[in-house]
């Protein structure tokens, strides 16, 4: 039993090297996105990327998203239980979409609009468009008002061109409706105010984007007689092969030309600039524009990858963007967020063949109830623990300058004159060891690199750390051989080399998954 010590008491460290691994992984794949920020919630599965509807109360929180079978409707209590759950069969493919209210469901394929109830047609369209106290719908050139309580379509808008855009959006008090047409080289920009009567015009304007970008999106608010616009552009031709965006802003009473200025997101976790803005939704707080968007930026969740798509929000205020703030941090690629409240949103999870809905808050009961530990995060730092030992062995090949000169030294002893090394001579172990430790304090930043340092935690990445622990290890090490010497009926070679290869585990173990 005592033989088999000298292979336990290193097990033992490895085991608190891959242990102390895994805690940092753990930390990092269940870090909040930011500072009062909840971990993430999930409400659902779904094979839909479209929003879902979401309604909270004081008591609950409602939600309704598509499944293959339909419109699932969940309730929540506050510490997010399912209290209530009921589905209502639709078709589903993935061009449907659907209203719904406590009295009414529609729902529109890519050619109609039905009644969720009856499944009888309503009328052809050619876009649907779900507010939430009514749907508006394009056919040919006219946009209809569809009022679900007296099951009434009214035309409140006739389309100057096909072309032509719509962009809508809602606030406590009214519904507005955005007419977008690039014709000429310009684009027109028309403002209405939209009710059960009709439309009235509110505002116009125009304005031209540079000649080799193109608008890919573009979303808007009113308020006090003024509009914001954020625009977001794509080149039309890239050298590099990459996508490249860019995202404007502008804010201008009604009947003004807007002057977009370009802005940039600063990654709120990172010393770069947020990339690939998209999936952008705003609203008007406190008199101030916020958005909320999705960006790849800077996260520790994933494997190998220091970057992910998440949602984050931010306040524009003249040119530029300010408290830029992280609101979802998980592994895979976050997308279509929407506000559920001032202090929660909700966003999905793109997964493939079902995606996950999921939300985050500043409310107390979600902060508290997102630090339950879920199997889910315990097999995320599991795979990234195994993924990151698996290239650790680098340094073994790193280290080669490490254990060659003992093996040089033991070399000129076996063929020199003598029988030093027949007679197990102790200095020869001693001063194997010594060539040994020399050639890591000297070779040392081959496997110490800059990159390895600065990827490391703290407690392995202080001044002077190399030195300090590679004498700890082999210190560690060579009580351990020397604990058992009585023991072993080893060779000196055979017990350099046991420190040799030891030693270099423990470097590799516990330095070695930061290499890359």
């Amino acid at each position: 039993m005592r033989k088999r010590y000298i292979w336990i008491w290193p097990t033992l460290v490895i085991l608190i090297g891959i242990g102390l691994l895994f805690y940092e992984n753990y930390l990092k794949v269940t870090e909040p996105p930011s500072k009062n920020w909840s971990r993430e919630i999930e409400l659902g599965l779904t094979p839909s990327t479209n929003l879902p509807i979401i309604q909270k109360t004081t008591d609950n929180l409602k939600t309704s998203y598509l499944t293959n079978d339909g419109v699932n409707i969940r309730s929540f209590d506050n510490s997010f239980t399912i209290i209530e759950e009921e589905m209502h069969p639709i078709p589903y493919d993935k061009w449907t979409k659907y209203y719904l209210d406590e009295d009414h469901l529609l729902y529109s394929d890519y050619y109609s609009m039905y009644d969720g109830e009856s499944n009888e047609k309503i009328s052809d369209i050619q876009q649907f468009i779900a507010l939430d106290q009514f749907v508006l719908y394009q056919y040919d050139m006219e946009v209809y008002l569809y009022n679900p309580e007296t099951s009434e379509s009214t035309s409140i808008l006739t389309l100057e061109n096909e072309k032509t855009k719509l962009h809508t959006y809602e606030n406590e008090q009214n519904t507005y409706l955005l007419t977008e047409y690039n014709g000429n080289g310009n684009t027109q920009l028309n403002f209405y105010e939209v009710s059960e009567k009709g439309t009235e015009l509110i505002g116009e304007s125009e304005f031209t984007v540079n000649q080799s970008e193109v608008i890919e999106d573009l979303q808007f608010t009113i308020q006090n007689e003024t509009y914001s616009v954020v625009l977001t552009t794509y080149l039309k031709k890239n050298m590099s092969g990459s996508p490249e965006s860019f995202n404007y802003f502008a804010s201008h009473a009604l009947d003004e030309d807007p002057e977009f200025k370009k802005i940039q997101f600063q990654d709120p976790k990172a010393d770069q600039k947020l990339a690939e803005i998209s999936d952008i939704t705003m609203r008007v707080t406190e008199d101030q524009n916020e958005i909320l968007f999705k960006g790849l930026g800077y996260t520790e969740t994933k494997y190998r990858s220091d970057n992910q798509f998440n949602i984050y929000k931010a306040a524009l205020k003249g040119d530029s963007a300010s408290s830029v703030t992280r609101v979802s941090n998980t592994p895979e690629s976050s997308a279509s967020p929407q506000w559920v409240d001032k202090d929660t949103i909700v966003w999905l999870d793109i997964m493939g063949e079902e995606n996950q809905l999921l939300l985050s808050s500043t409310a107390d009961e979600a902060v508290v109830i997102s630090e339950q530990i879920a199997g889910h995060y315990l097999m995320d730092a599991l795979g990234k623990t195994l993924g990151m030992l698996s290239y650790s062995f680098l340094t073994i090949i790193l280290g080669l300058l490490w254990f060659i000169w003992p093996m040089v030294f033991m070399l000129f002893i076996m063929f020199g004159k003598g029988s030093a090394l027949d007679r197990d001579r102790p200095w020869i172990l001693f001063t194997g060891i010594g060539v040994y430790l020399l050639a890591a304090f000297f070779y040392k930043d081959r496997v110490f690199t800059p990159e390895l340092m600065v990827r490391a935690p703290d407690y392995l990445s202080f001044p002077a750390s190399p030195f300090i622990y590679i004498f700890i290890f082999a210190l560690l090490v060579f009580g351990i051989l020397m604990g058992h010497r009585k023991s072993l009926d080893w060779s000196v070679s055979l017990k350099l080399s046991y420190f040799v290869g030891i030693h270099l585990l423990f470097i590799t173990i516990f330095f070695g998954p930061y290499l890359l």
